[in-house]
């Protein structure tokens, strides 16, 4: 279980709630404690959103939302969120609420995919895009 009693599930490609269909859209988020930075990969248009910055309030969530809406229907996203410990909870829970399937990414294996797509370079922007596409 992860900190704070959210239990995300690890990395699945294919939600069982979705009775085996396979999720369109993948948004991650690299996460920090002032502001987190979120990319969409398109799985089937093979294309990404530009980094959507948004900061840790609730403000900023409802228009990070806004942008998610915009991507496509709630049951095409799979939203993975980087395990950083309790900077991770809020947008967690606030995309839960929401009705979002979220998931905890390992952020050392999304290094690790990181560094084999040949991105030696470590930000938050490179980071969002790298974990959409894991």
């Amino acid at each position: 279980m992860a900190a704070g009693g959210i239990d995300f599930p690890k990395c699945l490609p294919i939600a069982p709630d979705k009775g085996g269909q396979l999720d369109t859209l993948s948004c991650s988020i690299d996460v920090g404690k002032n502001k987190h930075h979120a990319c969409v990969y398109d799985i089937v248009e093979d294309r990404y959103t530009k980094v959507f910055p948004f900061t840790v309030d609730r403000p900023d969530f409802e228009r990070f939302l806004l942008f998610l809406q915009r991507q496509g229907p709630i049951e095409e996203v799979m939203v993975g969120v980087e395990a950083s410990g309790p900077y991770a909870l809020t947008i967690g829970h606030f995309l839960l609420e929401h009705s979002y399937t979220v998931v905890e990414l390992n952020p050392f294996q999304a290094n690790q995919f990181r560094k084999a797509q040949g991105k030696k370079a470590k930000t938050d922007r490179v980071d969002a895009r790298s974990l959409a596409a894991s």
